[in-house]
């Protein structure tokens, strides 16, 4: 080591033998620092190289703490943050929105009352959870006023509207299914043409409150102070999106009862239109409806697919079984005994080698039933899905309407109400606060849940659902995916700044690219897949609710993420946050600003996104990129003053 340090007060002092008495207390200068060999020891002695939160590892201390090579650290680092990324959507995805539609479809006066209220409020969160979760992150590691990390949040929340309504939209408009091209002619001739027609208006109000919404944003940014009434401005304008769309469905409801009146009897049935009202449809018609209040935020959620579906199948055959008689792939053993009559937990109707087959098959991670199915990709995936899957079903129960029984297992929805506080208090760690001298909250929570174990499984039946299962089961589930989504949003926002600190980064850099990409490429890939696929007759297209998705979605996560997060940030700190104003906030507002406002006139003119369109939003994104690169270079000046 060229020099020995030691710690005076709050400040890191390195005394050099050659150059003398040196101070730093700022870790990026330490760790660049010549005279300085011994990284390691810096990192665990400079308190600024510490990442502020509550994450399980300290990948700082990591990457210069190990005993193999540091590229071979980076590597891991890297897949790492992949792998975060892949998990917040697993958990979303497969657990929290199942979850969220259950509570979402139950009846609240009326069946359109619940699905429009529902996909604006709670469908509209699940899908957007992963960023508005990560952005809450971010705030609650606010150490003080200045130094906060909302950089992160506004670079991630504008870059993923950015990535899009550019990108996301331009891949569903070049994808979708088109006449066959046989000359340079041919092409040109498609690329004047639109893939699919858009309800004009319900696409401009969408683009329109993104524009307000991105708008208000940029004018709390610009202003270098964010307020509490500016953070809550944010939610309000939520509220009134929420009433907005509400009063919309209203009066087109009303609209189409005055149309139907006034027509004919034999006029009444014609084949399902655009302009009917969600109460006239079925399930089914709701959900293959082209553009509605509901679909255009449910359209968030990518089809499901061999790799995206709910790791807890259909696996009742072995309890249908029982009641229609054994099938030949899953022969059933039913008890005979004389005792079976009794008063037991393993009725009659159900033999114990069935229950231990449905168990198993519930925990299985791995999509067996659609394995021989599914491509190599596919395959691929669901393996590296396995760690994850397998523990958020051990500790998560889903409720899914979609399923039979409702998803319903009576062992293992018992077992999850042991499991699920075990995971919650100790991911929090709730569970060593002291209640007393020696009494810790884990010593009463865990015999409650023990109890609750016991009632859930003699209360219940194998074969069926209980009564309690839609609504406690649900809401149970519904917290203990935020913990989930929560636990692993802290290790994406702790490992993203470890990577800023690394490669000497700013936070909004790592918003506009990291972060971006690690929550749309998903994105990306499902609405290029479904926008590839051609309708079937008397199919809808897929296209105009794709579209709707890329409106809604940046929406409502602009809002609730920037919102929350500056609000709790504000209340946290008990006075003002304070922002630089810099070149990149411009660059950001900017250019979402110009894509939203050139689609609001396309829409307003040709009811329509033409194909060439494309071209034109994917020229936008690369001068960003360009742009973007050359202000974090400093090639372009960022401070502004």
């Amino acid at each position: 080591m060229c020099g020995e340090f030691t710690r005076i007060s709050h400040l890191v002092v390195f005394f050099d033998k050659t150059t003398g008495l040196m101070t730093i207390d700022h870790c990026a200068d330490a760790l660049s620092d010549k005279n300085v060999s011994d990284h390691c020891e810096v990192v665990q002695n400079v308190s600024d190289c510490a990442i502020d939160g509550a994450g399980f590892i300290n990948y700082v201390e990591f990457f210069y703490c190990v005993d193999f090579s540091r590229i071979l650290a980076g590597i891991i680092l890297a897949l790492w943050l992949v792998y975060l990324f892949i998990s917040i959507k697993v958990v979303a995805q497969r657990f929290f929105c199942p979850s969220l539609d259950s509570l979402a479809t139950m009846k609240c006066g009326t069946r359109s009352c619940s699905r429009n209220v529902a996909g604006v409020t709670l469908l509209a969160w699940g899908n957007g959870s992963p960023d508005i979760i990560i952005a809450t992150v971010a705030a609650t590691k606010t150490t003080s006023a200045e130094d906060n990390d909302l950089g992160l949040v506004i670079g991630g929340l504008f870059g993923a509207g950015i990535f899009i309504t550019t990108i996301v939209i331009s891949s569903i408009l070049i994808f979708s299914p088109k006449n066959p091209i046989d000359s340079f002619k041919d092409c040109l001739n498609e690329m004047r043409k639109p893939p699919f027609k858009l309800e004009r208006f319900k696409s401009m109000r969408d683009v329109f409150f993104y524009l307000v919404a991105c708008s208000w944003a940029y004018y709390v940014v610009n202003d270098g102070n964010i307020t509490t009434g500016e953070a809550a401005g944010f939610i309000s304008l939520y509220i009134g999106y929420v009433l907005l769309v509400l009063l919309w469905g209203f009066l087109s409801s009303a609209s189409s009862c005055c149309r139907q009146g006034s027509a004919d009897p034999e006029e009444k049935k014609p084949l399902l239109s655009s302009e009917q009202s969600d109460d006239e449809m079925s399930g089914d018609q709701q959900a293959k409806k082209p553009n509605g209040d509901v679909n255009e935020l449910e359209a968030q959620r990518p089809p499901v697919t061999s790799d995206s579906a709910q790791p807890q199948r259909d696996y009742d055959r072995s309890i249908e079984a029982t009641e229609n008689g054994p099938t030949d792939d899953m022969p059933l053993e039913t008890s005979s005994s004389p005792d079976s009559s009794s008063p037991s937990p393993w009725t009659p109707s159900v033999s114990k080698k069935a229950v231990l087959t449905e168990l198993l098959l519930a925990i299985c991670p791995i999509d067996i039933m659609n394995w021989k199915e599914m491509d190599l990709l596919s395959k691929f995936m669901e393996i590296v899905q396995v760690p994850v899957v397998l523990l958020v079903t051990l500790t998560t129960p889903v409720v899914d309407r979609q399923k039979k029984k409702n998803n319903w297992n009576r062992i293992l929805n018992s077992l999850h109400c042991i499991l699920a506080l075990t995971f919650a208090l100790f991911v929090t760690g709730i569970a060593t606060i002291s209640i007393s001298k020696d009494f810790l909250i884990w010593h009463l929570v865990l015999p409650i849940g023990a109890i609750m174990c016991l009632v859930v499984f003699f209360t219940s039946k194998f074969e069926e659902a209980p009564r309690y299962h839609l609504l406690g089961f649900s809401l149970f589930g519904f917290i203990i995916c935020i913990v989930w989504i929560y636990v692993i949003a802290t290790e994406v926002v702790n490992l993203l700044k470890t990577i800023g600190l690394l490669l000497n980064l700013s936070d909004e850099f790592m918003g506009q690219t990291f972060l971006t990409f690690g929550n749309s490429l998903p994105d990306l890939v499902n609405n290029t897949t479904n926008a590839r696929r051609r309708p079937q007759p008397g199919e809808t297209h897929p296209g105009p609710m794709s579209i709707s998705a890329c409106f809604g979605g940046p929406l409502v996560t602009m809002l609730l993420g920037f919102g929350l997060s500056s609000l709790i940030g504000t209340i946290m700190m008990d006075s003002d946050l304070k922002l630089d104003h810099l070149a990149v906030h411009i660059l950001l507002y900017t250019t979402v600003a110009v894509s939203l406002v050139s689609t609001l006139i396309m829409i307003g003119v040709k009811s329509s996104l033409l194909r060439g369109y494309s071209f034109y939003l994917i020229t936008l994104f690369i001068l960003y990129i360009i742009v973007t690169i050359l202000i974090e270079t400093n090639t372009i000046p960022n401070e502004l003053i």
